[in-house]
């Protein structure tokens, strides 16, 4: 008998790519689908603030009819009427479970679209095919193939832009603070960022990513892309697998960047010196106040792979904490997972359902648990505070806070020591 799922905090593939696409300024979405799957995806993008009223996504609304007789000729008119009504520079058509089983040819209409003028490509992402955070690779390879359609242009490589995969939008209460704090280390290092996402980004943006010197890919999504740009346009990349917060992450990610560009190596040496008396700076005044208070607490994070795994290992080895176990929200195959738990240290589990969670939570009985809102309920019952690191946030606004970097680790660090100060 299969098992049914509490308290799920992964969306489906189309939820996913509906998330991506808003994240790309001039980039329009139109949701080939029902009703119930545009809204869906809602609470996706509005997971730090689930009353948010600021929504607005064309859908074909596709009924009982179209999936009777085929609903081409519905996403045709839908087409036309969302570039009248949106404002846009490309639109996207992304297709739900209910259109892609019928068989409707989607591509076709696109295509139609198209050879009309109009700016519009097509990405097959039914939920059946995958969750939210498979979204990222198949929306990023579906715009680059995509705009190569619309228009191809000659390459014009700039040795010292640098495009960055795998941070994903709005699948982290945390993804805009990083990649801007990413960005930003980079044109301090003597490059040039090429936004992708969220502020600064545009499809014009995208069109360039062909023309980067670099990727600097992030996570294993990230490096999909990033192997597949080597192949399709030869570009280098270095590939970050941990996105590991305070000096530990400056520290590799500036080193691989000059293993890969020796001839900014002084500049780059002299800048991770900087960063280095900067973080020790900081992090010396609140040594005393750690000692003082007793900070060092025993910790449960919970939360994706890629932001779980490189909390806890901060936490353990930069700011001495004890964590009693990390618990996976993101789907991954039994292998994946093996291989997950060979490389951390800590004790894992790995759980989809809200329930569940709580009950190894409160069979742990941390001091403080790592989390989202989801978790409140084990928190409030423990009586330990709870400190956001994914979603849902209700209740925090994360506006461009970061976990990355000397700044994002630093952040982290005193949103930690406070919540750990507040319940003494």
């Amino acid at each position: 008998m299969a098992e049914y799922i509490e308290l799920n905090r992964n969306g489906c593939l189309l939820q996913g790519a509906v998330s991506v696409l808003k994240s790309i300024n001039g980039v329009v979405p139109i949701v080939h689908s029902t009703a119930g799957c545009a809204a869906q995806e809602k609470y996706i993008s509005n997971a730090a603030d689930r009353y948010g009223d600021n929504y607005t996504i064309a859908c074909t609304n596709i009924i009982e009819k179209q999936i009777v007789f085929g609903g081409s000729s519905r996403l045709r008119e839908q087409i036309k009427n969302t570039v009248k009504v949106l404002e846009g520079e490309l639109y996207v058509v992304v297709s739900g479970c209910a259109a892609e089983i019928v068989g409707d040819d989607i591509g076709a209409m696109t295509k139609e679209a198209a050879e009309q003028g109009y700016p519009v490509i097509n990405i097959s992402t039914p939920g059946f095919k995958g969750h939210s955070f498979d979204a990222y690779t198949k929306v990023a390879r579906g715009i680059i193939e995509g705009l190569e359609k619309l228009q191809a242009s000659e390459a014009a490589v700039e040795e010292s832009l640098i495009n960055i995969f795998g941070i994903a939008p709005n699948l982290d209460p945390y993804w805009e603070g990083n990649l801007e704090e990413l960005h930003l280390l980079l044109e301090e290092a003597g490059f040039k960022a090429n936004p992708l996402f969220g502020y600064g980004s545009s499809v014009e943006n995208w069109k360039q990513i062909r023309n980067a010197g670099l990727n600097v890919a992030f996570t294993g999504w990230g490096l999909e892309i990033a192997r597949y740009l080597k192949e399709k346009y030869n570009t280098p990349y270095i590939y970050i697998e941990e996105t590991a917060l305070g000096i530990e992450g400056v520290e590799e990610i500036l080193e691989k960047l000059a293993s890969v560009r020796s001839e900014r190596q002084e500049q780059i040496e002299a800048l991770l010196q900087q960063k280095r008396d900067k973080y020790l700076y900081y992090l010396s005044k609140l040594a005393p106040t750690y000692y003082r208070r007793h900070i060092q607490k025993e910790v449960v994070v919970v939360g994706p792979t890629y932001i779980a795994a490189p909390v806890a290992s901060f936490l353990e080895n930069s700011f001495g904490q004890i964590v009693k176990a990390i618990i996976f929200t993101d789907k991954a195959a039994d292998f994946e997972k093996e291989n997950i738990s060979k490389k951390i240290k800590f004790e894992t589990f790995f759980s989809e359902d809200g329930k569940r969670i709580q009950e190894k939570i409160r069979e742990l009985s941390p001091e403080i648990i790592l989390g989202s809102q989801l978790e409140a309920g084990a928190a409030k019952e423990l009586e330990v505070p709870l400190l956001h690191i994914s979603l849902p946030t209700e209740g925090s606004v994360i506006l461009k806070r970061s976990l990355l970097g000397v700044d994002g680790g630093l952040a982290f660090l005193e949103a930690y020591s406070n919540a750990v100060l507040t319940v003494e």
